[in-house]
């Protein structure tokens, strides 16, 4: 399961489930999750088994149905973006034994990939919306200006000629005021 926040502080919807049957999981999914602080430590992940008493994080396990359970939290610049939650349903020796000290380690382990891929999926995204138009995806006028820049310097230097076009959107003011900006947008694209 990975909770993400749900806008306000400390609350959580469960994202992805899996290991749940179709009916549960969309009913878990919809519920909205109050976490406490001891799910924001990275160094000291939640563990909670068999040995634990039933009111120990109660309402998560009770939430996500999972009497046994790990938490991570995944953290990225000093921000918990997601809570990365693994668990059980049963603990049945020896095909489910009890969650351990070697099961947290590997959720603290997935935990700082996805905020590594989570990281890289945002620089990403910023490197494209510092040179590209979010509505058309087409280079942003610094892009262009590079562009045309290293083109003009090319045609200069091998002496060929370089020209710009130039497209008007006749009309375009009229469209927004009459039929509004989400027609406006799509007369842009």
């Amino acid at each position: 399961v990975v909770l993400v926040p749900d806008g306000e502080a400390g609350c959580f919807r469960p994202l992805v489930l899996q290991g749940y049957p179709p009916g549960e999981r969309e009913a878990i999914m919809a519920r909205r999750i109050t976490a406490g602080p001891e799910l924001f430590d990275p160094l000291h992940p939640v563990l909670v088994t068999g040995a634990d008493p039933v009111t120990r994080m109660g309402a998560l396990r009770e939430a996500l149905v999972l009497p046994y359970l790990i938490t991570a939290p995944v953290i990225l610049h000093n921000d918990v973006v997601a809570i990365l939650v693994t668990g059980r349903m049963t603990e049945q020796r020896p095909y489910l034994p009890a969650l351990g000290a070697s099961d947290v380690e590997t959720v603290q382990t997935v935990s700082a990939y996805r905020a590594a891929m989570l990281a890289e999926h945002r620089l990403r995204q910023a490197e494209s919306l510092a040179k590209h138009d979010p509505l058309t995806q087409l280079p942003n006028l610094r892009r262009t200006t590079e562009k045309l820049n290293r083109m003009l310097a090319l045609a200069r230097r091998g002496g060929n000629f370089a020209a710009t076009m130039f497209v008007d959107l006749d009309g375009f003011k009229a469209v927004n005021d009459s039929h509004g900006h989400a027609a406006g947008d799509i007369a842009l694209q």
